[in-house]
């Protein structure tokens, strides 16, 4: 399966985010930016049983994260020897009502890929895969890489300095936290005027905490050179996605301490 991810996302990654990064700042529900999708080159055995059992796992994941604090989904079925897989995940700064807007937008766009046996769609909100095997415990594939935006800052130099570091600090601590979310914030400094970087890092929930690890290593990497020329980056992977922004995009109450996780050794089962 990692074969066609490694191909496909990458032609489609020429279209999509060239759209995503001249959108207009501001706009409503910035959450739904289409980053990366991709398609199976492998047709499903039987597209109208498949497609069956892939809506009624899309209608079971949406009544999972329909519940309150609840950013993380999975379903299979099996009938009529056409098995589906779905997982879904939105990121932690959002509403319930914003997460299913997210899932809604994700899973109609994903539906074009619906008579091929797997596809995958990301977005700034959510992230949305199916496919017709398991890979709940996967973590990074081929076709993993940074989406660099395209402003800049007059303080490129401190602005990437901050970046560096609170990423770092975020690939570090994410894996040690329950439910693998982190969000922070880092001042830029260098000027009278201080301004402000935003992070988050994210992993399935599924995954272990050293895959999880694994794949914000390659993430940080993917997505530090991104801070080396402009303000805003995402990093995309199969199991785990970084983004920071000179501009927030979440609130400030919506940070976490990760200070006590940068310690060697620190985990932790209770903090979401």
């Amino acid at each position: 399966m990692a074969q066609w991810w490694s191909f496909r996302w990458q032609m489609v990654v020429i279209a999509t985010v060239f759209m995503v990064f001249l959108t207009i700042p501001g706009r409503s529900q910035p959450q739904t930016n289409v980053l990366i999708q991709a398609c199976s080159t492998v047709n499903a055995t039987n597209t109208q049983i498949f497609f069956s059992n892939l809506n009624e796992t899309f209608r079971d994941v949406r009544r999972k994260l329909s519940n309150n604090n609840t950013y993380f989904a999975t379903s299979n079925l099996t009938r009529n020897s056409e098995p589906v897989y779905v997982m879904a995940q939105c990121r932690k700064y959002m509403s319930t009502s914003d997460c299913l807007g997210c899932f809604d937008y994700a899973a109609s766009s994903i539906r074009t890929c619906a008579t091929f046996n797997g596809a995958r769609t990301v977005l700034d909100g959510c992230f949305l895969r199916y496919e017709s095997n398991s890979f709940f415990d996967q973590t990074t594939l081929p076709g993993n890489q940074g989406l660099c935006g395209n402003r800049t800052s007059s303080r490129q130099s401190a602005f990437e300095r901050a970046v560096n570091g609170i990423l770092s600090n975020l690939s570090i601590a994410t894996p040690k936290i329950n439910g693998f979310y982190a969000a922070a914030t880092a001042p830029v400094n260098g000027t009278s005027n201080t301004t402000t970087a935003y992070a988050i890092a994210q992993c399935a929930e599924s995954v272990t905490p050293d895959g999880c690890r694994s794949c914000m290593q390659v993430a940080f990497n993917n997505i530090r050179s991104c801070a080396t020329d402009v303000t805003d980056g995402r990093s995309v992977d199969s199991g785990c996605f970084m983004r920071y922004s000179a501009t927030a995009f979440f609130r400030n109450n919506q940070t976490t301490d990760i200070a006590p996780f940068l310690l060697e050794g620190e985990t932790s089962t209770s903090l979401c």
